[in-house]
């Protein structure tokens, strides 16, 4: 592929979860020196002290998941996240489909209102919910940075998965070429794998377009089978058991590949980005 030059942006700290966190959110309290804790018990709320706990996960259920939220990176540093109101998966095309923050925020209370909720709710959130990264050659890469923003048992948490991702990068070096490294692929898929209760994952990897006007950057067919190797050597290694997979890329292809002793037709992406 052809280099291409483009201005480098001023360096911003990746987003990260603070360390140590200022309080634990979760019950039971672990106490830390230097950092006062207490909680109090909630023997007056009629919900939480009668309702059986398989009920009141229900109600968490309902009012926290059946969303597809769309993770993006707000300014700079910054993270963010929109609930999707489009149709299936329209607020990868952005416009009036994306809610504002205020709208967004109207789920979240029920989580903030004491540590015994967030303790039984949190993890329903984050398995019933929908996430959708939308990763362009000009993109942050918000898929590697989850594991500094998510703990660990957050990000197993997460059933379904739509990720969106060029086949190309944008390099700030006109020494480079324009494509991921094998240490990046590999990276998309470790980070995959650690979502161990994954049951439904759509991965749509497209050609940008918009790149040739700066150069030749297309994707030359004499690449296209290494960059299928590429991408499909670390997804067999995955051990996650899928209920759904959908992978694609921008050229024709007829392969298969194998996940956890399932196989799976590679798709060719649609040039209308509607593959999900």
């Amino acid at each position: 592929m052809a280099s291409i030059a483009w201005p480098s942006p001023p360096p911003t700290p990746p987003p990260h979860l603070p360390n140590p966190r200022p309080r634990a959110l979760t019950l039971p309290l672990i106490q830390i020196a230097d950092i006062p804790q207490h909680t109090a018990a909630q023997s007056s709320s009629l919900l939480l002290q009668r309702l059986p706990l398989e009920l009141r996960q229900e109600i968490w259920r309902l009012v926290l998941g059946g969303s597809t939220i769309y993770f993006c990176h707000a300014d700079g540093s910054k993270f963010s996240g929109h609930v999707c109101d489009g149709p299936g998966h329209a607020c990868f095309f952005g416009g009036s489909v994306r809610t504002s923050g205020a709208n967004r925020a109207k789920r979240l209370p029920l989580l903030l209102t004491c540590r015994q909720i967030y303790t039984e709710g949190i993890d329903l959130l984050y398995a019933n919910t929908t996430f959708n990264i939308d990763e362009g050659p000009f993109f942050q890469d918000t898929l590697a940075e989850l594991p500094q923003l998510l703990l660990p048992q957050r990000l197993a948490c997460i059933r379904s998965l739509n990720l969106r991702r060029s086949i190309q990068t944008v390099r700030h070096d006109v020494t480079k070429t324009v494509g991921f490294p094998t240490s990046r692929w590999e990276t998309l898929w470790e980070i995959i794998a650690s979502m161990r209760q994954l049951q439904h994952l759509s991965v749509d990897f497209f050609e940008d377009d918009f790149l040739h006007g700066w150069g030749d950057t297309a994707i030359l067919e004499s690449e296209h089978a290494p960059l299928e190797e590429l991408i499909i050597a670390p997804i067999e290694e995955m051990p996650v058991l899928l209920k759904s997979f959908y992978l694609s890329v921008p050229w024709p292809v007829t392969r298969e590949v194998e996940i956890a002793g399932k196989r799976w037709r590679i798709q060719t992406s649609n040039r209308d980005w509607a593959g999900f």
